[in-house]
């Protein structure tokens, strides 16, 4: 049995959400993970500090990501880096028991407003390629690397797990 308070707390924090705009999903589920840094050397060398992950009502993780800006636009930037923290979620042992969604969601805040966006997410042979272009000295744009997304006509290998012996010395 709730304490009186503890209704009241739980009945408070509902109708925050409920007004923030939280995706009913997330609403419904638990925040699992938030700003803590996680990391994986599968399939390249990979660390991230997500904003939030979320396990939705339907037991799929979901990253969110927190940003403050001008516009309401989602950058490319972004969904590379809510594609990256679903990379290491889905490489960890840590999540074992969770599946990771398809979907990520970025809360874009404007002064006192908010929105929540729903974001497709990208392909771990996508995030090891854009790190490899990384690492091997590639000066491409984010945009640039979206031309090896399925159905551009240029695919992406399977790359096999690499450890971290394979990360490329910085010069």
């Amino acid at each position: 049995m709730l304490h009186p308070g503890g209704w009241l707390r739980a009945t408070a924090r509902a109708a925050v959400l409920l007004l923030d705009g939280m995706p009913g999903e997330l609403r419904r589920g638990r925040l699992v993970l938030s700003e803590q840094e996680i990391e994986t050397d599968h399939p390249v060398p990979l660390m991230a500090r997500p904003d939030q992950v979320y396990e939705n009502d339907a037991g799929y993780l979901v990253p969110v990501d927190l940003k403050f800006r001008a516009s309401w636009s989602v950058l490319p930037a972004d969904r590379l880096q809510l594609s990256v923290t679903a990379t290491i979620l889905r490489s960890t042992t840590r999540f074992d028991a969770c599946p990771v969604s398809g979907h990520g969601y970025i809360r874009i805040q404007r002064g006192a407003h908010r929105t929540w966006v729903r974001v497709k997410l990208l392909p771990d042979s996508f995030v090891a390629a854009a790190w490899l272009a990384y690492f091997a000295g590639v000066n491409a744009s984010t945009s640039a690397l979206y031309e090896l997304l399925p159905g551009s006509g240029t695919h992406i290998p399977t790359l096999p797990r690499l450890g971290t012996s394979a990360v490329p010395n910085e010069h």
